[in-house]
């Protein structure tokens, strides 16, 4: 008796494979060069400094959630968005962070496989954002859970009322 694979269904879960392989190497490469968490409760020499903690504050003076979405989903945001399908997010929060002031911070996160990532609006690069951190969902602080976001099939954003 002889098996007989469909070659699409291995060719797309080999891709799934080396997309997911490439999420979390890509968290790695960020975490062994010590960038601290974004949102991440405490506080740092730099949030002491002003006097604050590096908790996620969603009322930033001037800037509003929709423009973090409009942000996300422009066309020059094609690799996260492709990181966010991989992830296959089923909750998905978009914040600020006092870490890094007027900056948007999207959180992704798959509950049933136990993955997050998060990416920060970025100042210069290939994409308008940029992954800060890849690991467990269970692990992330409070104050990047507020899941106010969807998201589709292909990593766009849709923010929620």
């Amino acid at each position: 008796m002889k098996l007989e694979i469909d070659k699409k269904w291995l060719v797309a879960g080999g891709i799934a494979a080396v997309a997911l392989a490439a999420l979390f190497f890509v968290g790695w490469i960020v975490k062994s060069i010590d960038i601290p968490l974004v949102g991440e409760g405490g506080s740092t020499p730099r949030a002491e400094a002003k006097g604050h903690s590096d908790v996620g504050d969603q009322s930033m003076p001037g800037l509003d959630l929709q423009h973090c979405v409009e942000l996300w989903n422009s066309t020059d945001n094609a690799g996260p968005q492709s990181s966010m399908s991989a992830l296959v997010a089923s909750y998905v929060s978009v914040t600020f962070s006092d870490l890094y002031p007027g900056k948007c911070l999207v959180t992704g996160a798959n509950p049933e496989l136990n993955l997050s990532a998060q990416f920060l609006e970025s100042d210069s690069g290939v994409y308008t954002y940029d992954q800060v951190d890849s690991g467990a969902a269970t692990s992330l602080p409070p104050s990047v859970t507020a899941w106010n976001t969807s998201s589709d099939d292909e990593g766009y954003l849709t923010l929620q009322p």
